[in-house]
């Protein structure tokens, strides 16, 4: 949270995070009080984890997130929504400014397992280069949360909208193909001449003298 952020009349800004085709955002407040001259001055939050109830057995857990492979296969028998597979490789942030509402209950539903996709078909991907998902890799035991949160009024009018970002997770090559960042150049025929050449050379003085001039070709050729 940057010092000139205008706060409006607000009380806190929401933060929600969505990790791939999870159905259920998870939210954390940057409170106002806390961000300017309060204890913690926390100006910025953390989704780590997200905590969960067995519901065979009652116990609560906390499930940390990791980067985990994405089972690819000719035929796969999980059931998937096209919905569902949009939203794959990619993690959906949205924030907006709110005033406090009520306390208000949480049902015991609301923690249950969210439910992850660890495997999709070959042809529900339609050729979508994604190759890895967010998934829990580390579940431990955890003490029970409030049941209760507050509830959080948008701001009337323009200063109430949310902010949403987008971050897709994919190979270099997959987003160069995306058009989120740009191609890399292809080396010049020249400069792999004398990449070739330096290889070659034995005498550390003269090699040094190569790289640099190389360096300079670069320059000239990329600029």
């Amino acid at each position: 949270m940057a010092d000139n952020f205008h706060w409006a009349h607000c009380d806190a800004v929401r933060v929600f995070i969505q990790f791939d085709s999870e159905p259920r955002p998870l939210y954390l407040d940057i409170d106002r009080k806390e961000a300017f001259g309060g204890r913690l001055n926390r100006r910025s939050v953390t989704f780590s984890y997200r905590t969960m109830r067995d519901d065979a057995t009652g116990q609560w857990l906390k499930a940390y997130y990791s980067f985990g492979e994405l089972g690819v296969k000719e035929a796969s028998d999980s059931k998937v929504s096209l919905l569902q597979i949009t939203r794959l490789g990619q993690i959906r942030i949205w924030y907006q400014r709110i005033t406090y509402g009520p306390e208000v209950d949480r049902p015991v539903s609301a923690y249950g397992d969210p439910g992850r996709i660890s495997e999709v078909s070959e042809k529900m991907l339609k050729g979508q280069s994604i190759e890895n998902t967010i998934k829990p890799t580390n579940v431990v035991k955890s003490t029970p949360p409030p049941l209760t949160c507050i509830r959080g009024l948008p701001l009337p009018g323009h200063l109430g909208q949310e902010a949403v970002i987008v971050v897709l997770y994919r190979s270099r090559k997959a987003l160069q193909m995306l058009g989120c960042i740009p191609r890399s150049p292809s080396p010049a025929p020249l400069i792999r001449q004398e990449e070739q050449r330096i290889s070659g050379i034995h005498d550390p003085a003269v090699k040094e003298e190569m790289k640099n001039l190389r360096v300079s070709l670069q320059t000239q050729i990329y600029r």
